[in-house]
C-alpha cells in the first residue's frame, strides 16, 4: 500500500511540473523553458550553451542521481530499503544509464546487489526534469530460508530494469526528486519508490562582460 501511494506520489508531481509549463502568466522558467524547447530541435551541438541569471550552463550534459527509498523484495516477501546511485550520460542526442543498487532489510546488512544499464529519453527543462530508462540488470544475492532450519540459497540472475525519474530542480544544475524503478528476473522482483538528489554537469561558470563591446554598441 506504501509503495502505491508513493507510485502515485511519483505521477502526481510529473503531472505538476507539466503544468507548470503551459500555465499563464508566463513564470521566467516558461521562457527559459521556451528557449530550451527550440534548443532541443536544432542539430546537435555537444558545446551549446544557455545562459540563465549570468550563469552558464551545458544543455546537452551527464548527471548523477543517488538516494534511498523502499522496494518490495519478492525474494524476502517483504519491504526493504534500496539506496541506489546512477550515473546517466549522453551520446549526441541519445541518453543512457549505469548504475547499481542494494536491498536490505536494515543499513548495512544487504541480501540482494544489482547492476543496471539501459537507455532512456530525458526531458530536461530549467525548473524540472523526467527521464525514463530501460535496460538489462545482473542482480545477485540471497533468498529467504524457507525454514529456520536451512540457510538462505544464494542466486545469480540477468533480468530487465526499468526506471522512471521526476526531478525537481533548485538550479538548474542539481535538485531533489523521485525515481520509481522495477526489476525483474526469473528469481525475484524488485519493485519501488526512492527519494534522490541529482547533480549535472551542465554548470560552466559566470557570464563575462563584455565591456569594450557594449561600450561601442
Amino acid at each position: 500500500m506504501k509503495i502505491k501511494i508513493l507510485l502515485a506520489l511519483c505521477f502526481f508531481t510529473i503531472g505538476f511540473l507539466k503544468a507548470q509549463e503551459v500555465s499563464p502568466p508566463k513564470t521566467i522558467y516558461q521562457v527559459q523553458n521556451a528557449l530550451l524547447k527550440e534548443i532541443y530541435k536544432e542539430p546537435f551541438d555537444r558545446k551549446r550553451e544557455v545562459v540563465f541569471n549570468n550563469k552558464k550552463y551545458r544543455v546537452y550534459n551527464n548527471y548523477i542521481t543517488g538516494g534511498i527509498g523502499k522496494c518490495y523484495n519478492s525474494g524476502w516477501n517483504n519491504i526493504q530499503l534500496c539506496p541506489a546511485l546512477d550515473f546517466n550520460f549522453h551520446i549526441s542526442k541519445q541518453s543512457f544509464q549505469v548504475g547499481g543498487l542494494l536491498s536490505e532489510p536494515n543499513f548495512g546488512i544487504n541480501n540482494c546487489l544489482q547492476f543496471h544499464v539501459g537507455w532512456g529519453y530525458r526531458y530536461e527543462r530549467s525548473n524540472y526534469m523526467l527521464a525514463a530508462y530501460g535496460g538489462l540488470s545482473h542482480t545477485s544475492g540471497f533468498l529467504k530460508p524457507i525454514n529456520d532450519t536451512t540457510s538462505a540459497a544464494s542466486f545469480s540472475n540477468v533480468g530487465a530494469y526499468i526506471a522512471i525519474q521526476c526531478i525537481y530542480k533548485v538550479k538548474f544544475d542539481y535538485g531533489i526528486g523521485l525515481t520509481a524503478f522495477v526489476d525483474v528476473n526469473t528469481t525475484q522482483m524488485l519493485t519501488g519508490i526512492r527519494a534522490e538528489l541529482f547533480f549535472s554537469g551542465a554548470y560552466r561558470g559566470v557570464k563575462k562582460h563584455d565591456y569594450a563591446k557594449e561600450a561601442n554598441q
